[in-house]
């Protein structure tokens, strides 16, 4: 771990820079035109506004010549597109972002009710769940699922009677919305169980955060329109009223807007805000073409494994330390070992008890500062990546439980930054970075952790490309927790680095 966060008491501290704008998301939908009374299919992007429409042509040995290709989805760490291909059976394949070197998942997807006909990818971005359209004839769908590699294709519940499950979600921690009849269900595959009942309507999407879910409902003689449920409180918000029928809403990387699908009759993809009632909606694809769901492109996330502490944007790891009257101060990484003279950034730090460089937590590749007041308040400052930060966020009350914060960097291998949290009987606690500056349900890592004084995330010290920790006991003995990159168990079993540890009274 790069740098030193010191820590002290006093007033609140002024922002060193204004916010960034918000950045301008494309979308990924598939247009169709009649030529010579017959379909053509484009896959297309463009920008959330309508501009800046590019076509997207996937290639790879053994793709089809066909551009009937359907449900193009991105991963949630950006780096794979997936897609449909329909030559009489769907065949599931996955690119690069650009189409680039697509490669076949599964092939010839069968299943004796239905087509295949929708994608959600998993957390992790290393499985896809597949969600069904129903043959003539037919009364039931099942919910499919399939690693990345193409092996273990499997339904995701066994058969029972009077199912209708498709049009499947995943929110960050891998709880999963899906379609069942008229009703939006909810399934934890982590505790299994059965699946609950949330509400009703369909076309279900959760936010990247994982908070709100998105769904259409039909409104009487208006249709089919947009409502947003915070999973929390269960408040469930009409977000469009227009007559006309508004379905399959998708959420932007940034959770601000809802792309979907307008008047299926005449379909065209549209966006509208993803927070307020009524107001504008915004066209986005042409008006001469038939347009199919949209999805957002999502850009890649680089795995946060190098210095979490690189304030400046240079790749190097910086130093921050506060001084006893609350002045905080950054000490640029040279690359040699050493650091550039002190900078100071402001006043009025030590109303923060602790102080913790977590990464890039909002998706932006700058690093981030986490701040916790004596209230037990964490505050977010967003950082610029010219060394200072923006005006501070409330995430949220309660962190007092806690008596260590530590930016461990992506511990579940989905690309985003994670905190370790321990509280007072020394149970450890992983909270998921979402990608937008939140964080998901904290996740139980286990007892016995205050059987060390220090606990410090130092990147990658092992080689293999994932964040590692180390961790000190009474007696000064040094352990060193491997990261797996696997959610439900992300570090291995100790091993001891060394003993006389207890020379030193911090470790960072």
């Amino acid at each position: 771990m790069a740098g030193l966060l010191a820590a002290g008491t006093g007033g609140v501290p002024a922002a060193a820079a204004a916010p960034q704008p918000p950045p301008q998301y494309r979308l990924i939908y598939r247009e169709a035109v009649y030529v010579d009374s017959y379909l053509e299919y484009t896959l297309v992007t463009a920008n959330a506004d309508g501009t800046g429409r590019t076509v997207i042509e996937p290639s790879g040995p053994g793709l089809p010549a066909t551009r009937d290709i359907e449900s193009p989805v991105y991963s949630p760490d950006g780096k794979h597109l997936a897609f449909i291909v329909n030559d009489g059976y769907g065949d599931v394949w996955v690119a690069d972002p650009d189409g680039s070197h697509a490669r076949p998942v599964a092939m010839d997807v069968q299943d004796p009710d239905g087509w295949v006909t929708n994608l959600a990818w998993g957390p992790r971005s290393d499985m896809l769940y597949l969600g069904f359209q129903l043959k003539p004839g037919h009364d039931r769908l099942r919910l499919q699922q399939v690693n990345l590699d193409g092996s273990g294709l499997h339904y995701v519940f066994q058969d029972r009677v009077n199912v209708y499950d498709t049009q499947p979600s995943v929110a960050p921690d891998g709880t999963l919305a899906f379609l069942s009849g008229s009703r939006v269900m909810l399934y934890d595959p982590r505790t299994g169980g059965e699946p609950t009942r949330l509400t009703e309507g369909y076309q279900p999407a959760f936010s990247p955060d994982g908070s709100r879910l998105a769904f259409s409902r039909l409104v009487g003689s208006t249709g089919s329109q947009l409502f947003v449920r915070d999973l929390a409180s269960g408040t469930e918000t009409q977000l469009t009223s227009e007559p006309g029928d508004k379905i399959y809403p998708r959420w932007s990387p940034d959770g601000e807007q809802l792309a979907f699908l307008d008047d299926p009759t005449n379909p065209r993809v549209a966006v509208h805000s993803a927070r307020t009632a009524g107001g504008p909606t915004t066209m986005v694809s042409r008006a001469d073409v038939m347009a199919d769901i949209p999805a957002w492109v999502i850009p890649p996330r680089p795995r946060p494994t190098g210095p979490l502490h690189d304030f400046t944007g240079d790749e190097q790891g910086d130093l921050l330390a506060r001084d006893t009257t609350g002045t905080l101060y950054r000490y640029d990484g040279t690359g040699t070992g050493q650091f550039a003279s002190r900078v100071r950034i402001g006043g009025g730090w030590n109303t923060y008890n602790q102080l913790v460089g977590a990464g890039d937590l909002n998706g932006d590749g700058r690093a981030d500062l986490l701040a916790r007041d004596s209230g037990g308040v964490l505050y977010r400052y967003d950082g610029t990546g010219t060394g200072q930060f923006t005006t501070r966020v409330r995430i949220g009350g309660g962190w007092n439980t806690y008596n260590q914060l530590v930016g461990a960097g992506d511990l579940n291998g989905d690309g985003r930054a994670d905190l370790l949290a321990r509280d007072g009987s020394g149970v450890l606690y992983r909270y998921d970075g979402t990608g937008t500056g939140q964080f998901t349900t904290r996740v139980r890592i286990g007892g016995g952790w205050n059987t060390y004084n220090q606990l410090t995330a130092v990147a990658d010290v092992t080689g293999d490309s994932r964040p590692d920790a180390v961790a000190r006991d009474a007696s000064g003995t040094l352990w060193l927790y491997q990261g797996t990159g696997i959610a439900n168990a992300p570090f291995k079993t100790r091993v001891k680095i060394g003993s006389g540890w207890n020379t030193y009274n911090t470790l960072f």
